[in-house]
Parts: C-alpha cells; structure tokens; sequence
C-alpha cells in the first residue's frame, strides 16, 4: 500500500534582479536542491534582517499572528503569539529581548488592501487568488524591495499597528464614520435582510460618548440604532445593544437572528479623525504620516 502525495511548483527566475522565486504547497523545505538545479551551486537565501524590507510601503499593517524568537538563552526560545496577545508579543519585542521570526497581517499599499507575511528563513507569502502572469508581477514588485539598499528594516517595524485593549474612547481621537466589517463583502450571501446581503445597507455613525459608539443601520425610509458599549464589568469588555424595540433581523447561515448577534463575529469598524480605527474593545492607532495638502495663502 502506496502513500502518494504531489505539491505543486510555480518557478519563476527574474534574470534581470538575478533572483528565483518558489512557489510551492510544499512549505516543509527551503527547495535548495531545485534551486541548485536552476541556477546552480552559487545561491543564498535572503537572510533575516533583509526579508522585512518586503513590508516596506506597507501602512497600518495589521498583524494577525506574530513569531518571536528569544535573543537570551532559556527554557522558552520560541513563542507564537495570535489574536489580543499580539499586543504583548510587540512589547516583547520592544524591549530588545525577543526577535522576530515570522509574521503575518493586512495593511494597505499604494491605496490596496494587501496581505503580506514572511519568516526569518527567507519566505514571503501573501493571500492572492489571480494568474501566474499577477504572480511573476508581484515577484518582480518583491524583488525591487529585497534589493534596495536604502529601506531600513529598523523602521519598519514603526509601522506595524500595536494594538490596544481599551475601556473607553481615546480622548484626543474623533469617531467620523462606520464602516461595515471588510469580511462581510467576501461573504455576501452569508448575511442577508429581505434577501439583501447586509452590506448593501447603509451603516452610519449617530453620535459617540466617553464609553460608547452610537450608529444606525438604514433600511429604505427607516434607520434602526445600534450602540457598541465598552464596558470592563462585562467578561469580553463590550456589548452590543438596540437603541429602540425593533431589531434588524437578519437571515445569518439559514437562522433569522438579531444583527447584533452577528456584530459579535464580524464587528463593524469605527474610524478616527486621523485614520485611527477601533473596532469593539480594541483600538488601532495609525502609524504613519499624512500630508495635507495645504492652499497657498494670498494677501492683498
């Protein structure tokens, strides 16, 4: 009896940058023997400290998993961190006893939503479902980075949103809109009201307090009101609540429910004045800068 397993390769050398890329579902192997095989015996990987130049250009970097490696000897030489514990995993590597060896998040590049993760041992990986052609093309962007010589990877690290677990509103942060969970519109068909996928609806911030978020869901002529409620007494530190008696009932994965329920899953987002997001208990503040594009002044 044979147990027989195939992975899939997509090779791609860039002659130009002198760079291979491999692309394979076989993720136990730095394929050094293939890659001897194609370019021959003068190969390296890149090493750890040039691999994070790939997050360069990227802003408000949201991770969703974070590896870091201890820079002392211990009984502890490797934790994964995930989830609210990224906020500790970034203050361990604040403190310059931990190093980072793998990580993984959405952020934004030149206007797009990207994902992007890599690992000391010299992989990069994003989430794309397109062509071999989009694939060679995101190399070749890749590649440009890995080799320019004046990204800093002591910087990039700035950029990486810490996260923080909160009790009320920051108070020298302004609520401006609300915006549905980005999920939801790869799910459409998941969420509906009368057959509509939720977020064809319009949700719209009302009003905000020291330790709540006001906003209403519009349906045709009628606005039904939600309110986000931070609260420390409560286990998760936060609730959703109806403002009024009439809920916006949802057909949520065939059962009819109160979109509140579904908020708990799929929060929807609160935006700062300054680019800052929060979304139930957890705010993001914006790492980055933002020009404003100031008028000349005329006198007379």
């Amino acid at each position: 009896m044979l147990n027989c397993q195939y992975d899939l390769y997509i090779i791609y050398l860039n002659e130009e940058q002198k760079l291979l890329y491999i692309n394979s579902t076989n993720n136990g192997t730095t394929h050094d023997k293939i890659a001897e095989a194609i370019v021959g015996p003068n190969k390296s990987l890149f090493n750890e400290a040039d691999i994070y130049k790939c997050l360069d250009g990227v802003f408000q970097l949201e991770l969703f998993n974070l590896g870091l490696k201890s820079t002392l000897d211990g009984p502890i030489s490797f934790t994964m961190y995930a989830g609210n514990s990224i906020v500790s995993g970034l203050d361990e590597l604040d403190k310059d006893t931990k190093s980072s060896s793998n990580l993984f998040g959405v952020g934004y590049e030149n206007g797009d939503k990207v994902t992007i993760g890599c690992s000391s041992k010299g992989r990069v990986w994003t989430k794309l479902v397109k062509s071999i052609p989009d694939f060679c093309e995101w190399c070749d962007s890749l590649g440009n980075k890995l080799l320019d010589d004046s990204i800093d990877t002591q910087d990039i690290f700035k950029f990486i949103q810490k996260p923080e677990l909160i009790t009320e509103l920051p108070a020298n942060k302004v609520p401006v809109a609300m915006k549905w969970n980005e999920e939801l519109y790869a799910y459409t068909s998941m969420s509906l009201h009368r057959g509509i996928p939720v977020v064809d609806y319009n949700i719209k911030l009302n009003s905000y307090g020291r330790d709540y978020v006001e906003f209403s869901i519009e349906s045709n002529q009628n606005a039904i009101d939600y309110k986000l409620v931070l609260d420390p007494k409560i286990g998760r530190g936060y609730k959703y609540e109806l403002v009024g008696t009439m809920p916006f009932v949802i057909t949520y994965k065939g059962d009819e429910i109160d979109i509140a329920e579904l908020f708990y899953d799929f929060p929807p987002v609160t935006w700062f004045h300054d680019n800052s997001k929060m979304y139930n208990n957890i705010f993001f503040p914006f790492k980055g800068k933002i020009n404003l594009l100031i008028p000349p002044k005329y006198f007379p």
